[in-house]
């Protein structure tokens, strides 16, 4: 395991897919809903698929300013856009973590290591914009914890994991906001297959 999604991927595209005869259920962004923290800034918007616009900027200049637009499809995890990239973190935060007893099986074999302004790691990195596409993959966790697939438009700015949760909670705490939508064998979606405040209610 190199801390990167990409075995699991992998394993997923050799073991195939099978198609069910039951329609899938999707959460559908109806109107925007944002959250800030300071300069951090990530909304959920209307859009007729996935997608993630997200900018990341760090005062290393290993790092310094990311950004990408990508339609979530087929094809971009085929294509390892995203699966590929493993986690980084910087090396005074990797020596806290081993000091206070976390992070024992990290290493530069499954890690990016930030010093200053150097990668630490040999051979440097496997794409030039790898910190941004490991956020991602960050994101697409993240926008999972939703309970299904988005239909919606992601777009984060120097955003994380708490600002990510917070973003799924004022989206599910607006009623108006979202609903759900079944997923046909072609790819369209139908009528809302029940209403949302039944969904929140028995949540």
């Amino acid at each position: 395991m190199d801390g990167s999604a990409e075995p699991f991927v992998a394993l997923i595209e050799k073991s195939g897919i099978v198609q069910q005869d039951a329609p899938r259920h999707m959460i559908q962004v109806l109107h925007p809903v944002t959250v800030r923290d300071g300069d951090s800034i990530a909304t959920l918007e209307p859009y007729n698929g996935f997608s993630i616009v997200l900018d990341i900027e760090f005062g290393s200049a290993a790092i310094g300013h990311q950004g990408i637009d990508l339609e979530m499809t087929d094809t971009a995890v085929q294509g390892r856009i995203f699966a590929g990239p493993g986690p980084f973190g910087f090396l005074h935060e990797v020596q806290a973590m081993v000091k206070a007893g976390f992070g024992r099986g990290g290493s530069l074999d499954n890690a990016i290591i930030v010093d200053g302004d150097r990668v630490m790691n040999e051979g440097g990195l496997r794409y030039k914009d790898e910190f941004v596409r490991h956020k991602v993959l960050d994101c697409v966790g993240d926008m999972y914890l939703a309970g299904g697939p988005l239909l919606g438009r992601f777009r984060g700015v120097k955003s994380g994991h708490a600002m990510h949760h917070l973003l799924l909670q004022a989206l599910f705490d607006q009623d108006a906001a979202w609903t759900t939508v079944s997923m046909d064998r072609r790819g369209g979606t139908s009528a809302p297959s029940w209403d949302n405040r039944a969904v929140a209610a028995s949540a």
